[in-house]
């Protein structure tokens, strides 16, 4: 096997426009230097213990599908390797723990009787050989990378070696794009909260100026008559014929849609 040219692969990954090209151009690299390898990513998220989704490629296109797998459900070693650590946890912290794991014993060579348990993030069902190796960001799992092969003894010490540097690459390019995007989608929640407190400031504004000119007029000698809510109840359905008649030609979810901010504005 080819020793993998770290200098280009890293420049294809920080190239790529987002996660999801990083993700094709990662197993892309992968599957190239090994036909015999096949390559999966399960993404994993760490506030409900699951793997939430899996990408592989299918000939060139990358190939994506939602998971809800709960970590416990894969082989035991493999999950007290790289997702529960509790039996370290009581005298180290999590930092300190998770660093000691993937310097010194950063991949899980899977027995072929996991191939069951290992079967709903595997790219190939039939396989020989298994490795699975932990994507993070500082103390954090980003994703499980799993790569099988229908030979036996297909991931020596020596190809493993030579995968990590890889690997590595990988993880940074990703958590370089999975940290813009969440920044871009708080940056989107902060621009929603603020459009909405505008919102509602300049309707609260819109009344008090149309109060202020109601009494205005009141006091230059304009006689107001406000109808009493019964009143404007049996207003509402007087004219409602009139909004059935049209909300066929207008269309129901639009009427809804008006509705719902008339009732807004009546708060």
């Amino acid at each position: 096997m080819s020793h993998y040219d770290l200098r280009d692969i890293s420049e294809k990954l920080s190239g790529s426009k987002d996660s999801t090209s990083v993700i094709t151009s990662f197993l892309g690299y992968l599957q190239a230097m090994r036909r015999d390898w096949k390559a999966s990513l399960a993404f994993y998220e760490c506030s409900t213990d699951r793997l939430v989704s899996i990408y592989s490629l299918e000939g060139n296109k990358l190939a994506s599908a939602d998971l809800d797998l709960p970590v416990d459900q894969l082989p035991a070693k493999l999950v007290r390797k790289f997702f529960h650590h509790s039996a370290y946890m009581q005298e180290f912290n999590k930092r300190m723990v998770l660093s000691m794991i993937f310097q010194n014993s950063p991949f899980y060579r899977a027995d072929k009787t996991e191939a069951g348990m290992l079967s709903p993030i595997t790219a190939l069902n039939a396989w020989e050989s298994c490795l699975c190796l932990p994507l993070a960001d500082s103390e954090d799992v980003i994703a499980l990378l799993t790569i099988v092969s229908a030979k036996k003894n297909a991931f020596p010490s020596k190809t493993v070696g030579e995968l990590l540097p890889v690997k590595s690459v990988a993880s940074l390019a990703l958590a370089q794009h999975l940290y813009r995007s969440e920044k871009g989608r708080l940056e989107e929640e902060v621009k929603t909260v603020e459009e909405k407190v505008a919102t509602k400031f300049q309707r609260e504004a819109s009344r008090a100026a149309a109060d202020t000119a109601l009494d205005t007029l009141k006091k230059a000698g304009m006689t107001v008559t406000e109808l009493p809510p019964a009143e404007m109840a049996k207003l509402r359905d007087k004219v409602k014929p009139v909004i059935d008649k049209y909300t066929a030609s207008v269309g129901e979810p639009t009427v809804k849609e008006l509705m719902a901010e008339i009732a807004k504005v009546r708060k």
